[in-house]
């Protein structure tokens, strides 16, 4: 159950990038006064999220009497704390007593003195963060609490290599991963190694013996475990001040859908079906969250469908792209059907084999698509780029290719779109 909205529950705001940066020229460049608009609301253990998905623009603001009772809504405006005191912000605003309104007051002169707030039901609360949702994945917080560095040796040469800012960032973020088998355990070793600081794990699939060639980090000991637990267990040998918790639930299940709609900085799909890498591409554009997508292909046989040889896809799409209208989805309907359909109903067309599709896994070629995916997130967070669509191809007898693209969504997309987007 969700916390009220009281002085210990934890509530957060993001933001699109493409409503909040055409909103901040206007504001700091032209000195128009105000940004607005309506929030989503979805709870998080212990608190709330809440989700601008557009702001408009104005000297003056669409008050709460001109609201639905009921709606959640933002204003961000910027200037000194002394021409903004609250009291007179908030008489002018007129929110309902049924309403929920959270603030972004913005200092001109020093922008990282931001006031963050949350009124409701009459009462100011403190807004934990918020985050703008695109390149760079801007994070404004009401205060910054220090990470911790239990062994700043051992650390020293990635911090190094990354820059003590990239990396106090990856202290205090939260990746959820779904599909802990061959590319998500490498993965996860990556990111732990890289610096992040909570991993969630959700699989609920068994480690057989035919996995843990393409799994190294676990061993014959870890056999018939769940992967999720198994791989948490090993990451925690790696690295342990790193936080872990597992959901052994199937991705489209109640209990999985719970922990993938709490607040992370990255949901991670590196799974074999479409359903699940749709089921995270729709949670991640539901709150707001880049979604990195691996895959890899290994073709042998001449009687497989295409040429033989090494093949990975590495996807990064933040917010207003994904699988779904990009590309990635090898069978669009039936993963719609398979995602909407009860418990319990039958498989849509005839089983497929794995090895009809692909001859096997190779260790080697999932560690290079998840180091890319890593470098990949990392050049989002510097703000580098955007939605990004990164492809191998390693022909049999042939020299490596590595291409990569800039991708963007569509706006009729159920997923990505306006058309998907909450009233």
């Amino acid at each position: 159950m969700c916390a009220a909205i009281t002085e210990r529950a934890t509530c957060r705001l993001r933001i699109r990038r493409s409503a909040w940066e055409p909103a901040l020229r206007r504001m700091l460049g032209r000195g128009t006064n105000f940004a607005f608009g309506s929030l989503r609301r979805e709870a998080i253990p212990g608190g709330w999220l809440f989700l601008a998905d557009e702001l408009e623009v104005g000297d003056t603001v669409r008050g709460g009497a001109l609201r639905s009772p009921q709606e959640d809504w933002c204003v961000v405006t910027a200037g000194s704390p002394e021409s903004l005191p609250i009291d007179r912000l908030i008489s002018g605003l007129q929110p309902r007593a049924s309403q929920t309104l959270v603030l972004l007051l913005l200092d001109r002169q020093l922008p990282e003195a931001c006031r963050l707030l949350l009124w409701h039901a009459g009462t100011l609360h403190p807004l934990d963060s918020c985050d703008i949702a695109g390149a760079g994945m801007l994070r404004l917080e009401r205060h910054v609490e220090s990470a911790s560095a239990p062994d700043e040796r051992r650390s020293s040469r990635t911090r190094g290599a990354l820059g003590a800012q990239l990396h106090d960032r990856l202290r205090s973020a939260t990746v959820t991963i779904v599909g802990t088998g061959r590319s998500g355990s490498q993965l996860s070793f990556l990111l732990a190694a890289a610096g992040v600081g909570r991993l969630r794990l959700v699989d609920a699939d068994v480690l057989l013996p035919e996995n843990l060639d393409g799994m190294p980090g676990l061993t014959v000991e870890d056999q018939y475990e769940g992967k999720a637990s198994a791989l948490a267990g090993r990451l925690l040998q790696f690295q342990p001040n790193l936080l872990v918790t597992c959901c052994e639930h199937p991705v489209n299940s109640t209990a999985a859908r719970q922990v993938l709609q709490r607040p992370s900085d990255l949901l991670v799909s590196t799974v074999d079906n479409d359903t699940a890498r749709l089921c995270v591409s729709l949670l991640a554009n539901r709150t707001l969250t880049p979604h990195l997508d691996v895959g890899t292909l290994v073709r042998q046989s001449q009687s497989a469908s295409g040429p033989p040889g090494l093949f990975a896809d590495i996807r990064l799409l933040v917010p207003g792209s994904c699988v779904a209208c990009v590309g990635g989805l090898a069978d669009a309907d039936a993963a719609w059907y398979e995602l909407n359909a009860p418990v319990g109903s039958l498989q849509r067309g005839e089983p497929v084999q794995w090895s009809s599709q692909r001859s096997g896994s190779l260790a080697h070629l999932n560690t290079l698509a998840c180091s890319i995916a890593v470098e990949l997130w990392l050049q989002l967070l510097r703000g580098e780029i955007d939605s990004w669509w990164q492809r191998i191809t390693w022909p049999i007898g042939g020299a490596l290719q590595v291409t990569g693209t800039a991708v963007q969504g569509s706006e009729d997309c159920l997923v990505c779109g306006s058309a998907g987007r909450p009233a």
